[in-house]
């Protein structure tokens, strides 16, 4: 579904145009003596960034959604993080699916706030969406960034593991749903 505003006077659409997200495409319409402008939004979309430390896997499901990624770097490598990225625009929400499956309260997943970086807390932040510690290998957590402008915008995952145990899957995992 497309976005679309509609100026009903050119002076509308001149004061509101530098503010318009970007790519936009204008429309001039003539009806009698009245010109209208109607700016219509991008579609929206993401891209993932694995960076060499994530990787794609097809069997990974939940929720009616099938396919994800999980990460991959530091699999069975004690202290150490695995971190990737996903851009985002167009989107007014955007839901994520995650699961931490590693040694229980000590390895973690942690999502960023929009355009903010993950990094190893508990605490949820103006940085920090969202952190969980490891429990089990089953248990998914929907994450949901309401009240976005519709712009590009990043978000970051970042799995954690301890300096000690290997446990369950010991990976983070993120499922994007359709939106």
């Amino acid at each position: 579904m497309k976005n679309f505003k509609v100026f009903e006077t050119e002076s509308q659409y001149e004061a509101a145009k530098d503010n318009l997200p970007m790519p936009s495409i204008s429309v001039v319409m003539e009806t009698g003596n009245t010109y209208f402008k109607r700016y219509e939004a991008p579609q929206a979309g993401y891209t993932v960034d694995l960076n060499n430390q994530w990787v794609e896997d097809s069997t990974i499901s939940y929720n009616g959604s099938t396919g994800g990624y999980k990460s991959n770097s530091n699999y069975h490598i004690s202290s150490s993080n695995s971190t990737m990225y996903i851009r985002i625009f167009g989107y007014t929400t955007f839901t994520l699916y995650v699961k931490s499956s590693g040694e229980d309260r000590y390895d973690y997943l942690v999502v960023s706030q929009l355009d903010k970086t993950a990094t190893k807390t508990s605490t949820i932040s103006s940085t920090i969406k969202w952190t969980g510690y490891s429990a089990s290998s089953s248990t998914w957590y929907t994450i949901t960034f309401d009240n976005i402008d519709g712009g590009e915008h990043v978000i970051s995952l970042l799995y954690g593991k301890d300096g000690s145990y290997d446990r369950y899957d010991d990976r983070g995992f993120l499922i994007i749903p359709e939106q």
